[in-house]
């Protein structure tokens, strides 16, 4: 793995640590040479579509979170947010899941305390569900043709 300073980074020096549980996942890189820690982390996730009010309307909806602009802030934390942004371009193609013709790029996994209810809602909202053979989670299409996973929050049994 290389670092833009240009260090090369072992496995044995990289440790995923995770801060505020789910919401922030920090990465601390040391490098062996200089003995120089630098604490990165993602702050925001670029998603293309079509049109990227629609989407960040259809996502805002579905998540119950005011988008900003054309996008969402999905955590918040002492260190900074993590956004969500929708990025609008010219001659979007939507992903071909499942064949991996155009990979499906990105897609969220969200887990909900009622399926029947998150899906009924995801529906509403124009998501098009493409397989609930799962008991576990059921993948949907959004309105751009992303996947993406409604799970079924885990009860601990």
């Amino acid at each position: 793995m290389f670092f833009e300073s240009g260090h090369v980074l072992s496995t044995k020096t990289r440790r995923v640590v995770s801060q505020m549980g789910r919401m922030h996942m920090g990465v601390w890189l040391q490098s062996e040479r200089n003995m120089i820690v630098v604490k990165a982390y993602v702050s925001g996730i670029a998603i293309d579509c079509p049109d990227s009010a629609a989407l960040s309307a259809f996502y805002g909806a579905l998540l119950d979170i005011e988008p900003v602009n054309e996008g969402l802030v999905i955590a918040r934390g002492d260190e900074g947010d993590l956004e969500v942004w929708f990025q609008q371009v010219e001659n979007y193609a939507a992903p071909t899941w499942p064949t991996q013709e155009r990979g499906q790029q990105i897609h969220f996994d969200i887990t909900v305390s009622d399926m029947d209810a998150a899906e009924e809602k995801a529906i509403s909202l124009g998501a098009k569900l493409v397989d609930d053979g799962q008991d576990s989670f059921h993948v949907f299409l959004d309105p751009a043709g992303h996947p993406f996973c409604l799970c079924r929050e885990s009860t601990g049994e």
